[in-house]
């Protein structure tokens, strides 16, 4: 399984989590069942309606967060590629400079 998938199972298992938590809490209520039946289907509608946003910003917010990563990654490989190149440039300068004679 890759990290992305990981990733989504595990938010997909706290939201199922935190609506099973929701819907024990309601059962153990001292009410009636009529009304612990409405509050719990008033509940499951809520949590459905509302998942597929949280679903969707989570899975946005993580793709921004990727994005970020590897920009900065990027920026990081440049810096030491470019600091390896002035290494190979100083280096064969210095010595070109002693193959002519010339010595700092």
């Amino acid at each position: 399984m890759s990290k992305d998938n990981e990733g989504i199972s595990f938010g997909m298992g706290i939201l199922l989590g935190v609506a099973a938590g929701i819907a024990a809490g309601i059962m153990l209520a001292p009410e009636s069942g009529e009304k612990t039946r409405e509050k719990v289907k008033e509940t499951l509608e809520n949590i459905k309606s509302t998942l597929p946003e949280d679903v969707d910003y989570a899975k946005k917010a993580g793709l921004e967060s990727l994005e970020k990563l590897k920009i900065s990654v990027e920026g990081q490989i440049q810096k030491v590629n470019d600091y390896i190149k002035a290494n190979k440039l100083a280096s064969a300068k210095k010595k070109e400079d002693e193959e002519s004679g010339f010595e700092l």
